[in-house]
C-alpha cells in the first residue's frame, strides 16, 4: 500500500497509525521517531509499507514512475471540543 500525505499533520497521524499496527521503518525505528521525513518531499511524500514489511517513503513521481498505485491519506478529523 502507498500513501500520500499532502500535509505534515496528514503524515504524523499515518505515522501515529502504522505505529498503533505495530509497523517500523527499514532501520527498525518506530514511524512517529522520523516525523521529519515530511520535510524531503512535502506535499509530494509517500509512504509505503506491506503487511508484514517495513515502513519507505519517497516522492509520489518514484512511486507512479514505476506503476504504483496512490491513495491520498488524510488525518482524520478531530472532534470539536466544548
Amino acid at each position: 500500500m502507498i500513501y500520500r500525505t499532502e500535509t505534515q499533520e496528514d503524515y504524523n497521524a499515518l505515522m501515529g497509525e502504522l505505529e498503533r499496527k505495530g509497523y517500523k521503518w527499514v532501520g527498525g525505528e518506530k514511524p512517529t521517531e522520523r516525523l521529519s521525513v515530511w520535510e524531503d518531499e512535502k506535499e509530494d511524500t509517500c509512504v509505503g509499507f506491506g503487511i508484514y514489511g517495513p515502513v519507505y517513503y519517497g516522492s509520489a513521481n518514484w512511486f507512479t514512475g514505476r506503476g504504483y498505485k496512490i491513495t491520498k491519506y488524510k488525518a482524520p478529523k478531530q472532534e470539536e471540543q466544548r
